[in-house]
């Protein structure tokens, strides 16, 4: 038996930077991928809930602010903007098979990271 979609690709690419001044720290990513020969994978696998996407990103932008520091252990809340989409296209399948591309997610998170030492972070969100 030949799999459908042996010549499938999976290409990811993403960039992030940050930046930390005193007690704040600044950091952002943004990643995407493309995955090749995905009519062959939706095809080997019609009638699955979950086709699989020919293109798809995401990223996200983080502040916190240190509030608290006693020796090696510290304090600090965040807040996170993230912005997600899951499936910006599908390739062509027969009439009545084809999904609509994903809607972007948009994502608030406020939580805190309390770091026992540099080389522990309890993340509570």
């Amino acid at each position: 038996m030949v799999f459908a979609g042996r010549d499938a690709r999976l290409t990811l690419g993403e960039v992030h930077a940050r930046w930390q001044t005193g007690p704040f720290d600044l950091s952002a990513l943004y990643a995407r991928g493309h995955i090749s020969d995905t009519e062959a994978l939706n095809l080997t696998f019609v009638g699955q809930p979950a086709p699989v996407p020919e293109a798809f990103w995401g990223g996200y932008v983080q502040g916190a602010w240190k509030v608290w520091q006693r020796d090696e252990a510290s304090f600090a809340p965040f807040l996170r903007y993230e912005l997600v989409n899951a499936a910006t296209s599908y390739a062509p399948v027969p009439a009545g098979l084809g999904v609509d591309a994903a809607e972007t997610e948009q994502v608030w998170t406020l939580g805190a990271n309390w770091f026992p030492n540099p080389n522990v972070k309890v993340m509570l969100n």
